[in-house]
């Protein structure tokens, strides 16, 4: 329980029959009753009090058994009490007096002090251990072999305010101690609770015997108890935890508590195993709402009365959840190399809806699985799902639940969240590319939902790679969180082509399928729509019943009927767009039109190598398999390439870095010398498109050339004079990758060769 890891100074003096005085604590079990004056708790059924007036355990079969009871021990303390066994005692058989403990519960990790009576082998002394959590050391050691076979014994033990202990035993069962150990410890100087502990076997589950137990001086309680907390469980129950042990008849006195908000108190229970928490019964709690519980005149068992104490609470609404209520929120398949993050996976969920969810029953499943512990998520709260190796690792970050094992795939894979009824509530089926950058994909970075108002409309456009400083964000608010309500139709982007009569759409969002494939939702004019299919979540394909004309401007209207997934209809547009007749190129179609070698210095690009391509032709031109050589071939992705339009060739490692200059082609590696090399376009047949053979001379700066800057064509119709046609770039980042070179001139060549120089060979003739 909490509330004895708090200050002892809470805890009162317990007054049982025979009380010497206000500082003491006794209990001869006279009254035949452990369970008031004073309370014990713990095994309460495992013992009785005997005709004998003695605590005894009776119980059967094999076990441990305790009970304890509140007792503010401070450092200068003497302990009395009685002690039989009527069997010889040993390792799996042996009795523990806890003289103090901070906690109640004598089976689990507390601090304190113990005197044991029974070990394996027949040496068995008494002895006195100082316990740290879970593991014990001695302090002082009777004489071997006194408690070896039967004891019947009466204990004195006395610690002083500097740590000196003595223990005084008379092993006849009367009052003439004899000093038989001593030690010294003051590391625990002050306990919350006194206790018997039993471990046996079957055949001796009854014969322990405890009486006459005497503590002199406790600390005398004059605080009044304080509210901790108070705890909505259900919708008329509510759950007040105090700091300690509670009189029952002021506990359970209704007008000892009032709520505010119309919320009304019926009921007030003393816990029977807890004596400081009270059960409410009550009515007029409203879903998300606050409340303040207000306490007077609610006594503790030395009578001291609470005033005014208060606690507040929020109560939620528990139900089952829908599909979309819960998702999936943040990714963490890729550790390694750690950023700020702990170096192990995890998957958090999110809860959107606006009442608490029951994940009972619940699994998550990434390949395999994974059964998720019972626990409640809050309406906008956060949960991490872990192994049970990596619980240590997030429970600084937020609420963690330990699923066993988790296998996430770096490169991406399934995974889904399934209700105890087998109903999926969300699945997220993620690739690295979803986040986004070539950099963090490599690990280290969460993948982040973006807006988790979208599901159930999410996909890759939704998702991107984490922007907090550590990595990510387990246990709260996504750092790319932007969670604005989507109430807007998908808008047309981009129009491209198959064929003649095939048009591919791409929309700026999901698309709802059967209203994106009903053809009634497009039309051109002059054509008829015959056919739309949806090929991709924002992509669909229409056929038309007859061919267009190469080069001729058209608008495809988009009617209202198309709808995103989640319902909102698209507002009626015109999308203009020229049909660009796919065309192979020849040569001087497509030119080299600008090359970035020397990045470093940096001026004001990005530090990453590319090539421009520029379209001078009147066709469209799919690069599908074209090759460009750098000194190694390499094979072109399709890409079409529409006239007077720019294209950049760099490392696919870079693309995103060059994605804000316009269309990026990457290619598996990119190596450009600065000095110079020879560069090629080539078509999937082998025919060249063009080529350049450049050197550092052609930057015509000498500055310029040690790095930057980028090389440019100056006019894009003179592709046959070399050197003389290119120059540094003169813009201010350095280059003018996706746009017009900053040094150009569009004039035409209309002028034949002119010659400059003529040299004669003299050739002398033999005769």
């Amino acid at each position: 329980m909490k509330k004895i890891l708090t200050s002892f100074f809470f805890y009162c003096a317990l007054f049982g029959i025979g009380t010497l005085h206000a500082q003491s604590l006794q209990d001869d079990f006279t009254d035949g009753d452990f369970t008031n004056n004073p309370t014990w708790i713990g095994n309460t059924t495992a013992f009785e009090v005997n005709t004998g007036n003695e605590l005894r355990l009776n119980t059967s079969g094999a076990g441990t058994s305790y009970l304890s009871t509140a007792a503010s021990i401070q450092d200068s303390t003497t302990w009395e009490f009685y002690l039989r066994l009527t069997f010889s005692p040993s390792g799996g058989n042996n009795a523990r007096i806890y003289l103090q403990s901070d906690n109640s519960d004598l089976t689990s990790s507390l601090n304190g002090y113990y005197l044991q009576v029974g070990e394996s082998g027949s040496n068995d002394a008494l002895e006195v251990f100082r316990q740290d959590g879970t593991s014990s050391t001695s302090v002082m050691r009777g004489t071997d072999g006194n408690v070896a076979s039967s004891p019947d014994l009466r204990v004195r033990i006395t610690r002083d305010n500097a740590g000196a202990w003595t223990m005084e035993v008379d092993y006849a069962g009367g009052t003439t101690y004899v000093l038989d150990a001593s030690g010294n410890d003051n590391t625990h100087t002050s306990g919350s609770f006194f206790g018997v502990f039993c471990e046996y076997t079957t055949s001796n589950s009854s014969n322990f015997y405890f009486d006459d137990i005497l503590i002199s001086p406790l600390f005398v309680d004059t605080n009044p108890p304080v509210v901790l907390s108070a705890t909505a469980t259900t919708a008329t129950n509510v759950d007040v935890d105090f700091d300690e042990f509670l009189d029952q008849t002021t506990a359970e006195t209704l007008g000892n508590y009032v709520l505010d908000n119309g919320a009304t108190v019926t009921n007030a229970t003393l816990d029977g195993v807890d004596p400081s928490l009270v059960h409410l019964t009550v009515t007029g709690l409203t879903n998300l709402t606050t409340y303040q519980l207000t306490v007077n005149g609610v006594e503790d068992v030395s009578s001291n009365p609470i005033s005014n104490g208060t606690a507040s609470f929020t109560y939620y609404l528990t139900q089952a959840a829908v599909p979309g209520d819960i998702v999936i929120n943040e990714i963490f398949a890729d550790p390694s190399p750690a950023v700020g993050l702990p170096s192990t996976e995890f998957v958090e969920l999110y809860n959107r809806a606006n009442y608490a969810i029951d994940l009972t029953g619940y699994i998550f499943h990434d390949g395999v699985d994974r059964n998720i512990p019972s626990y409640t998520i809050l309406p906008n709260s956060y949960v991490i799902l872990c192994a049970s190796g990596a619980v240590a690792d997030y429970q600084g970050y937020g609420q963690v639940l330990n699923i066993g094992s988790i296998s996430l795939t770096n490169g991406g894979e399934d995974l889904y969240l399934q209700d105890a009824t087998a109903v999926v509530i969300d699945s997220v089926d993620y690739e690295d590319t979803w986040y986004q950058d070539a950099a963090k994909d490599d690990g280290g970075w969460t993948l982040e939902l973006i807006n988790p108002n979208l599901i159930p409309c999410s996909g890759a456009f939704n998702w991107i790679a984490s922007n907090d400083a550590s990595g990510g964000t387990p246990g709260t608010a996504n750092s790319v969180l932007d969670n604005t309500p989507d109430i807007q139709g998908p808008v047309l982007q981009t129009v491209e082509f198959i064929s003649s009569t095939e048009l591919i759409l791409v929309f700026d969002e999901l698309v709802d399928q059967a209203t994106a494939e009903n053809t009634g939702n497009y039309s051109i004019a002059g054509f008829t729509v015959t056919n739309a299919v949806y090929a991709a979540p924002d992509t669909v394909f229409l056929t038309l019943n007859t061919a267009m004309v190469n080069q001729t401007n058209y608008t495809l209207n988009v009617g209202n009927g198309l709808q995103d997934c989640l319902g909102n209809t698209s507002t009626p547009l015109g999308f203009p767009f020229t049909y660009f007749e796919l065309q192979a190129a020849t040569f001087g179609d497509i030119i080299i039109n600008e090359i970035f070698a020397d990045e470093s210095p940096q001026v004001g690009l990005p530090l990453v190598e590319y090539v421009e391509l520029y379209n001078r032709s009147t066709n469209a031109i799919d690069l599908e398999n074209y090759i460009f050589n750098e000194g190694s071939n390499r094979i072109l992705p399709a890409f079409v390439l529409e006239p007077d339009s720019f294209v950049l060739i760099t490392a696919t490692a870079n693309v995103d870095s060059l994605l804000a200059y316009g269309d990026v082609i990457g290619i598996s590696s990119m190596g450009l010398t600065n000095g110079g090399e020879d560069l090629s376009l080539k078509t999937d047949l082998g025919v060249l498109v063009d080529s350049v053979d450049y050197d550092d001379a052609w930057y015509q700066d000498n500055s310029k050339d040690d790095g930057g800057w980028s090389l440019e064509v100056i006019n894009p119709n003179q592709t046959c004079i070399g050197a003389s046609n290119w120059i540094a770039s003169t813009d201010v980042s350095g280059g003018t990758p996706g746009r017009q070179n900053s040094v150009y001139d569009g004039t035409l060549d209309t002028q034949g060769p002119t010659p400059i120089e003529a040299q004669f060979l003299a050739v002398d003739t033999f005769y």
